[in-house]
């Protein structure tokens, strides 16, 4: 018979320790300070990939913010460089 496997969602947010690590992976002070700012909370329900497109030092600060962004608020979206991909649904009979 087919099976089919359930697209893999986070139930939770992270916790503050997981939000810890998750900064701890940027060695450099001003891109940890880049995805601190990524876990802030979202002004008016912009998507993280717009609100990457405001920071004003850009490059891989943007970068930086983005990955934190989504790994708080959209982690069942993985990141792409710069596009977000959403996962593709499959359906059973």
């Amino acid at each position: 018979g087919l099976s089919c496997e359930e697209p893999s969602r986070r139930k939770r947010s992270p916790s503050p320790a997981e939000k810890d690590e998750k900064v701890k992976e940027y060695k450099e002070s001003h891109l940890q300070k880049c995805c601190k700012d990524g876990m802030l909370p979202k002004p008016m329900n912009y998507s993280c990939q717009s609100r990457s497109q405001f920071i004003l030092e850009g490059g891989e600060c943007a970068r930086v913010f983005l990955e934190c962004c989504v790994f708080v608020f959209e982690p069942q979206i993985p990141v792409k460089r710069k596009l977000i991909r959403r996962p593709t649904m499959k359906f059973c009979k």
